[in-house]
Parts: C-alpha cells; structure tokens; sequence
C-alpha cells in the first residue's frame, strides 16, 4: 500500500507561496490553458432538495448510480467555502452511499464474485484536502513565517502538487492508497492515516480549491496537465463529477466564528480579526468558483438528523 504525504517545500518555492504567483506562474497557467482548453460542461444542475437530509440522499444516490453505470471507481469533488458545511454533508454522503452500494454490486463483483471478498471493507471513502496543509514546522520555513501561519488555509498554504497527486492515484487504480488527514487538536496532519482499499468504489474529495483555474488544481476538474507529457490527448479530469455547497459568505463566515471561539478558545475580537483577514478571502475566492461545479447544492438547508 502506497502512502501519500506533503513533502517540504523549498525555500523558493515557499517564498513564492508566500509573495504571491511568481512572475512566471501566470504564463506556465495560461500556457496550460491554452493546450487544454476547458472540457464542455452539461448545464448546471441545482439539486432539488430542502433538507440537508434530502441533499445527502439525493447525492449518494447520484454517486452510487454513477459507480453502477461506470462499473469502476469514480471519483467525486465536494467543493464549499470554510464553515459551509461541506464536510458534514461528505460524511453524511459517504455513509449512505456506502449502504446504497452494498445492496446493489458493481457489475464487475457480479461477473467476478468480488462482493464476497470485499464485504466488510469501506465502498465510500473520503478524501479531504486538509490532509495537504503544509505542517507549521514547514510554515516555519517560508520567509515570513507569521505571515504563513496567519493565511493557512489560503491555497498556497496546501501543499497542491501532492494533493492532486494523491487524487490521481485514487482514481487510477484498485490498489490500496493512504493519504493523510487532519488533527485539529494537533493542528497539523497525520500521515497515511486514511486508506482507501481496493474495494472502494466511491471516493469523496471534499476541499476548498477543487475548482481553482490554476495548476495544479484545474487537473481537478477540467482535465490535462498531467506528469510525462504525451502526444495524445489531454487526460480527462480526475473528478467524474463536482458539487458545490453554496452556502451564503454571511452564513459560512458566522460558522466559522463560531467554531473559533468555541473549539479553539479564541476571544470574540481574536476570531473576527482571523475571520475578516484570513478566512473571509479564503471564502470569496472558493465562492468565485461556484459556476465550474456540475451540481449546486443549496447552502443552510435545515437539518433534522444525518
């Protein structure tokens, strides 16, 4: 089993991060846009729910449905700004999918007798982005550290390159794969501490940046500028299918106040200070994306029991 981990960026690199897109990021971006143009995209769908337990039965019987026409694994992004909700509703998905695709076996585990062997093991897993924050130790690092530690969260601050990585190799192959996941109570992630076997059949990737129009998240959802080169055409994109929680900035913002002063044991001034220089960008910046996901779910739905 492979495991997937940040690796320490170097000292360049890391200023870039920090200073903003090095001057000749733009050109290698706009490069890559024009070689892979954007693939054609189904009208945007509004999921048609008013529950947030509604919008999970409804997704998870979208991905099942996708897995069983496919008969392979599929890979889905949830997208969402902080505080939106979005890892509630990846969890509540995965769990219902994985029940959904219980009673009903791939075509292949039929044909094969696979269903036997895999009985026990998830067919619904997650994969979150925040795995990829790079450590403080590697905040540490970067030129002005305060500054670093002060935006985490803001897309330079992931470690992309192998986020993306990882999502390739979840979508490419049957072999078990572990990537990291996130301690809030160590504030840094755990390495390999998620695995996704060879019977899932349904991966979440649930993030903020999924639908970023930059290298290397635009691998996501639009497809090509994958390693080695080819003369062929582009790769397709390693998402089959995107969602997007729309929650309101005012909503998603009180959220992670909230969470701050609550979880984190930040005073009311502290956490709106983090809010409005941090995690408010951060949030403005996911929002923009909203029009490249396939299916819009409605953000603050009521909830009853997930």
């Amino acid at each position: 089993m492979s495991a997937l981990t940040t690796k320490r960026p170097p000292f360049s690199l890391a200023r870039r991060r920090l200073a903003g897109p090095a001057p000749t990021r733009p050109v290698v971006a706009a490069a890559a846009a024009a070689a892979v143009p954007p693939p054609e995209q189904p009208p945007q769908i509004v999921a048609p729910v008013t529950t947030f337990e509604d919008a999970a039965d409804w997704l998870a019987e979208r991905a099942a449905s996708l897995a069983e026409r496919s008969g392979r694994r599929i890979v889905i992004g949830i997208v969402g700004p902080p505080g939106g909700g979005k890892s509630t509703l990846a969890a509540c998905v995965r769990a219902r999918a994985d029940a959904l695709l219980r009673r009903r076996p791939l075509r292949r585990q039929r044909e094969s007798g696979a269903a036997a062997e895999e009985e026990g093991q998830p067919l619904a897993v997650v994969l979150p982005m925040d795995g990829f924050h790079y450590t403080r130790a590697q905040l540490d690092a970067f030129p002005d550290p305060a500054a670093a530690h002060a935006r985490r969260g803001a897309p330079w601050t992931f470690d992309a390159d192998a986020f993306v990585a990882a999502v390739g190799v979840a979508a490419a192959g049957r072999s078990a794969v572990a990537v990291p996941s996130f301690d809030h109570a160590i504030k840094d992630p755990v390495p390999s501490a998620i695995r996704i076997g060879p019977a899932a059949q349904v991966v979440l990737v649930e993030g903020n940046y999924l639908l970023l129009d930059e290298a290397p998240w635009r691998r996501l959802w639009a497809g090509g500028g994958g390693p080695g080169g080819s003369s062929g055409p582009p790769p397709p994109p390693l998402c089959d299918d995107t969602w997007f929680v729309d929650a309101p900035l005012e909503a998603a913002m009180a959220h992670v106040l909230a969470r701050q002063t609550s979880e984190m044991g930040l005073s009311a001034e502290e956490a709106r200070g983090r809010v409005e220089g941090n995690d408010a960008p951060n949030a403005r910046a996911v929002l923009a994306t909203r029009g490249r996901a396939r299916v819009l779910v409605p953000g603050e739905l009521p909830m009853r029991d997930c």
